[in-house]
């Protein structure tokens, strides 16, 4: 008994170093010239989950005799603290600035969500005075038209594409439209009590995944690239267009883009993240339990790809993720601004 007591100790021992320098190498590599190559990139987007096994980890430590075994979870909680620290201390909020305040919403509705009546309360609910909308519908739209054109006089609902894809809804006169150009998004001005606001609305394309079969089981489970380049494009074009706008800007929407990816620092350079200027947390917005391995929903959010940015004046003041969508599989994001 004593021997395989020693063995399961030593075995501990050796699987919790091997974990912890792999981990630490990870940390190192992400902050290396080298960190922005796809097989990296792809598992830095889920950094925290890499961490969960010092939930069991660290009860043990405080439970075994064993120096060395402290030793190496700590070095695993500092390489923790290294990787996450910014989501770990809470926003420093201070007082409202002066100006006109308004609320934004940006709602990925999910193409075949069809609970109209779901939808409908959420957005009374949150009660928000510009509405951005991706994977809108046309007898989503129809309804919500229907129901709450009377508190929201101004619309655009004439995406690029020709589907109704993304859609604005604004209690403030959309006074001019941007041409569209076959881009993934809508841009227009605002007459915010007579200011002019530029307001984008954005639904970028998702990264593709290519996957091979595993051997002998032949399931294309094996990734082999995360190509990320339609969205890349997409991205750079966003970029050209804040850097020309001078007025107020707000942009939101779906960016299929996780915080953690270097695309991100593009717009974090130039914009405030309603997030993570007023709120903690790791504020994941995708997927919702609408999202299932098999039988089995997922159980809680686990990357971060929907925003509210703003620009040129315009402050966050709070903002807010809301998973109880209304049948998508995205949470919403609602975030009061001002001006």
């Amino acid at each position: 008994m004593r021997l395989l007591s020693t063995v399961v100790h030593r075995l501990l021992l050796i699987v919790t170093l091997l974990y912890g320098l792999s981990v630490g190498l990870l940390a190192l590599l992400w902050h290396s010239e080298i960190r922005y190559r796809w097989w990296l990139e792809l598992p830095n987007i889920f950094a925290p989950y890499l961490f969960l096994p010092l939930l069991l980890l660290i009860p043990l430590a405080m439970l075994l005799p064993s120096r060395f075994f402290r030793g190496t979870v700590l070095g695993i909680v500092i390489a923790f603290v290294i990787v996450c620290g910014p989501w770990l201390v809470p926003s420093v909020t201070n007082a409202p600035p002066e100006g006109e305040q308004l609320r934004v919403l940006t709602f990925n509705v999910l193409y075949t969500n069809q609970q109209t009546d779901a939808i409908i309360e959420t957005l009374r609910m949150h009660d928000a005075d510009v509405i951005g909308f991706q994977e809108l519908t046309l007898p989503v739209a129809s309804v919500i038209e229907q129901e709450l054109g009377h508190v929201y006089p101004y619309r655009l609902f004439e995406p690029p594409s020709g589907k109704w894809d993304i859609g604005i809804m604004s209690r403030y006169p959309i006074i001019a439209v941007e041409p569209a150009k076959g881009q993934r998004w809508q841009q227009v001005r605002l007459d915010v009590e007579g200011q002019p606001v530029t307001f984008i609305n954005v639904h970028l394309s998702q990264p593709r995944m290519e996957l091979r079969d595993l051997p002998i089981v032949r399931k294309p489970v094996i990734i082999r690239n995360y190509n990320t380049d339609s969205r890349t494009q997409g991205i750079l074009q966003l970029l050209e267009i804040v850097d020309a706008v001078q007025e107020p800007l707000i942009m939101l929407g779906d960016f299929n883009l996780s915080d953690r990816e270097q695309a991100y620092a593009l717009f974090a350079h130039r914009l405030h993240d309603a997030h993570a200027h007023t709120a903690w947390g790791l504020g994941t917005t995708f997927p919702t339990q609408q999202v299932r391995i098999g039988p089995v929903p997922i159980p809680f959010p686990l990357v971060r790809i929907d925003y509210v940015w703003s620009g040129n004046g315009v402050v966050p003041i709070a903002s807010s993720t809301r998973c109880d969508s209304a049948g998508s599989d995205h949470c919403l994001i609602v975030a009061d601004l001002s001006l």
